[in-house]
């Protein structure tokens, strides 16, 4: 009777654990101001709003399907970049583009890796809603402005 006793104890004890299973708590994670502004925890998404050649003004020759673009940086150092509602129809660009990115905030610099390409821009600006950088390619000054979508 006792060892009837026990192992039905027992057996209402496992049952009771299995419904009632522990969750691990998810780490908590601090993000630098720079971090959060860039990702905003996944949540930030970006299209460009201006863009300078060595200095001149070139927003307007981006055509409709480049400007509506989505630039996405998340939490895990992934760069990805959505092409947007509108379809180039000269030239079609992939639905998505992947690559990474590594934030350099002493020396306020980001490297941006997609593909076979990388390179590195000065960051000229990262607020919660304004993403601005330069970079020098080949002699030229390219410089970006995005803004929160």
């Amino acid at each position: 009777m006792r060892t009837t006793l026990s192992i039905a104890a027992l057996t209402l004890l496992l049952f009771i654990a299995a419904c009632n299973p522990q969750e691990p708590d998810e780490p908590i994670v601090d993000y630098t101001d720079m971090e959060w502004a860039l990702h905003g925890g996944d949540e930030r998404y970006w299209l460009l709003d201006k863009e300078l050649y060595n200095g001149h003004d070139i927003t307007a020759s981006n055509q409709a399907c480049e400007m509506d673009n989505i630039y996405v940086f998340d939490t895990y150092g992934n760069y990805n970049i959505d092409a947007g509602t509108t379809t180039c129809t000269v030239n079609p660009e992939p639905a998505l583009e992947r690559g990474g990115y590594t934030l350099d905030e002493p020396n306020k610099k980001i490297t941006l890796k997609m593909a076979d390409t990388t390179f590195t821009a000065d960051l000229l600006k990262l607020e919660n809603t304004t993403l601005q950088w330069k970079v020098l390619v080949d002699g030229e000054t390219i410089e970006k402005t995005f803004k929160v979508k």
